[in-house]
């Protein structure tokens, strides 16, 4: 377990994140001189200023406030009207999820995305925390149920088309955007040993060449993998319908569309055929319910009409050799 554990990085009593900092209500004409960043939630003025102790206050209930439980790895929390925090445990080499953000928006101006306020690492804590935005429109897993077949074509479509964008930024390796390794479980697998390493720490990898994933990969799974190409194109591993968020069109034409794609850990440089690979392979695609492989489905036939031929292969081989 991490020390202090996962669920207690953000207390209620005065806002406290971790061992770094707070947030705290700007009662005067100006934020104070100290404060590490200042925003506005709705008309209030709030700002994220140090703290002197690392202890967790008596009064903290880990419960409380707190949107998503994502367990020994993090969670996220609600800390204002419009504001969460995102916790996220953290091991030396991990990627800073803002700057992949950053990344994105520069290359992708017009993809909705995650609205970041600051990300720090508290390096005593072993985590990170980043204080964002709350996300616009619903959960996609959320309004599948009430979305009609075509609706949800051009949520797809606008998923393949900011997709088809990214894989078009590449990479001699397989690894992030500052050069870092992956987690990327789904494909990589644990680099460490669960037997050795503990289930809080982020499971990174190196960063791997052509070759040298060739090697991994079919130690790993002791047959032959396919080839990953010369080159390494940027994707986002975690498009599943619980990090899309869609918004319905209050006019005669009702259009569905992506208000903001969140959770951006998994947005490194792939293999080519990962990226029709992994919605097949991933059962987080997938939702409970009759309409259990929609989004896969729907993501899937878009990504094949808006990736170029290059970017695109039929994923049966790869399929039958994951397995």
């Amino acid at each position: 377990e991490a020390d202090p554990p996962l669920g207690h990085s953000v207390a209620i009593t005065r806002q406290t994140l971790g061992s770094m900092y707070y947030v705290e209500m700007v009662t005067g004409a100006a934020p104070p001189e100290d404060k590490v960043t200042w925003w506005y939630d709705r008309d209030t003025p709030l700002c994220l200023r140090p703290v002197a102790s690392a202890t967790v206050p008596s009064s903290h209930t880990s419960g409380i406030g707190k949107l998503y439980d994502g367990g020994r790895q993090g969670g996220v929390w609600e800390i204002a009207a419009e504001n969460l925090c995102k916790v996220s445990s953290w091991v030396e080499g991990r990627q800073l999820e803002s700057k992949t953000i950053a990344f994105v928006k520069e290359r992708v101006p017009d993809l909705p995305i995650t609205r970041v306020i600051y990300e720090w690492v508290d390096v005593a804590w072993n985590r990170t925390f980043m204080l964002m935005w709350r996300a616009d429109g619903d959960r996609l897993d959320r309004m599948l149920p009430v979305m009609s077949p075509t609706q949800l074509e051009q949520v797809a479509a606008d998923v393949a088309k900011y997709t088809a964008q990214l894989v078009q930024h590449t990479s001699p390796r397989l690894e992030t955007v500052d050069g870092v390794g992956v987690q990327g479980q789904w494909l990589l697998g644990e680099y460490h040993s669960s037997a050795t390493w503990p289930s809080w720490k982020p499971n990174v990898h190196p960063t791997y060449t052509r070759e040298s994933l060739k090697v991994y990969l079919q130690k790993r799974y002791s047959i032959q993998p396919p080839d990953s190409g010369s080159e390494f194109c940027f994707y986002n591993a975690d498009l599943h319908p619980r990090n899309i968020f869609v918004s319905i069109a209050q006019d005669k034409t009702h259009r569905a569309y992506v208000s903001e794609i969140i959770d951006w850990e998994e947005g490194c440089y792939w293999s080519r055929y990962w990226v029709h690979t992994c919605p097949e392979v991933n059962r987080c695609f997938l939702v409970e319910g009759k309409h259990e492989s929609a989004w896969r489905d729907a993501l899937y036939h878009q990504l094949k009409l808006q990736l170029n031929e290059g970017d695109f292969r039929d994923e049966s081989s790869w399929w039958h050799w994951y397995r």
